[in-house]
């Protein structure tokens, strides 16, 4: 099974620890360190008891007046625990006990809910998904917990297709009730593919189908007929990058070619708005691509400003259903921003 593995080559350790403390103290020092340091806090404070991360629900695209949503969930959570991977084995200050301790509570909170054999929904009164499946499993992937059976988890996966052999989101045979028009989604289908890409697996037709339909429909408004459930493309972007790039998934190159040309043609053309979740998104998709974008550290800063005063980030819709209702949270606004940082700090 294929995991993160942050390593240093160790060939003059004693040099190397030297460096390391320098870096990491001028790290903390720094604009950049500080804002970490309080969007950490603010995550800290945000979890629950439980060890759930608030979702909010909005009857507004631009997610204004967003009220707390009540129903357990773990897809908001799953996410930020998700970010968290990214600051482990980082350095000592990045791995404190704030992390550590929002890890272990977030993946608690994952075990209590999950159904057997490792299943999960996007709150009680729905059936059964592999897009909160694939979420909520990646972060016990990342943290070496092999908690689950996970060939039960590939193989009700798999045996929840249609008759082409593509994956349908919803499990069916439950009693729970179902969106309608719910599957091929590129969202959903690239989750599903970054928990196969570290679990040492593929799914050939659903890579296809991705492919295919990045390549010939991709575009500003995407169709409804492959995005269900994004408001704006840098969601689907940003989950198409991190199955390619965490996943090691290099026969998504043609989709990544595709979203790279219209990004990057998109910066060329217009302004980045003001919101800081897209403004994140958009960059660690370009960092997942490998892609050097010569003015980002205008961007950062323009993030790093952007910060309220409690170490958070304003949020933005992260994803709708049909009714349609808009969720996000400021906790995994805040992650997004915090992951970011840390990345654009380790790529100087």
């Amino acid at each position: 099974m294929k995991v993160y593995n942050f390593k240093i080559n160790l060939l003059f350790p004693e040099l190397v620890t030297l460096l390391l403390i320098f870096s990491f103290s001028v790290s903390f020092a720094s604009d950049t360190g500080k804002a970490i340091e309080a969007g950490v806090d603010y995550l800290y404070n945000q979890q629950m008891p439980s060890g759930e991360f608030p979702t909010y629900i909005s009857e507004s695209p631009g997610f204004t007046d967003y009220q707390p949503y009540t129903p357990v969930s773990p897809y908001i959570t799953s996410y930020i625990l998700y970010t968290f991977s990214y600051f482990k084995d980082s350095s000592d200050y990045y791995q404190n006990e704030k992390l550590k301790e929002m890890t272990r509570k977030g993946l608690d909170f994952l075990r209590s809910i999950a159904i057997p054999p490792g299943l999960w929904r996007f709150e009680p009164s729905l059936a059964l998904d592999i897009d909160n499946t694939s979420c909520a499993l990646l972060p016990f992937i990342l943290n070496n917990m092999n908690l689950w059976d996970y060939d039960a988890v590939f193989e009700a996966i798999e045996n929840n297709s249609d008759e082409s052999g593509l994956l349908l989101t919803f499990f069916r045979n439950n009693d729970k009730k179902q969106p309608l028009k719910a599957d091929y989604d590129i969202s959903v289908y690239s989750n599903m593919l970054l928990l196969y890409g570290l679990s040492g697996k593929t799914h050939q037709p659903t890579l296809n189908w991705l492919n295919d339909n990045i390549t010939s429909k991709w575009k500003t408004e995407l169709p409804f007929e492959i995005n269900k459930w994004a408001v704006e493309p840098f969601t689907p972007a940003y989950l198409v990058s991190r199955a390619y790039n965490a996943g090691e998934i290099d026969e998504l190159k043609p989709s990544v070619e595709k979203i790279e040309k219209w990004l990057t043609e998109y910066l060329e053309s217009s302004e980045l708005d003001d919101n800081p979740q897209h403004t994140a998104l958009i960059l660690l998709t370009l960092i997942n691509f490998d892609y050097d974008l010569p003015n980002m550290s205008k961007y950062v800063n323009r993030l790093l400003d952007s910060q309220n005063e409690n170490g958070s980030w304003l949020p933005a819709t992260f994803f709708m259903d049909f009714k349609p209702n808009y969720y996000g949270s400021p906790a995994l606004s805040t992650a997004l921003c915090l992951v970011l940082l840390l990345r654009y700090e380790n790529m100087k």
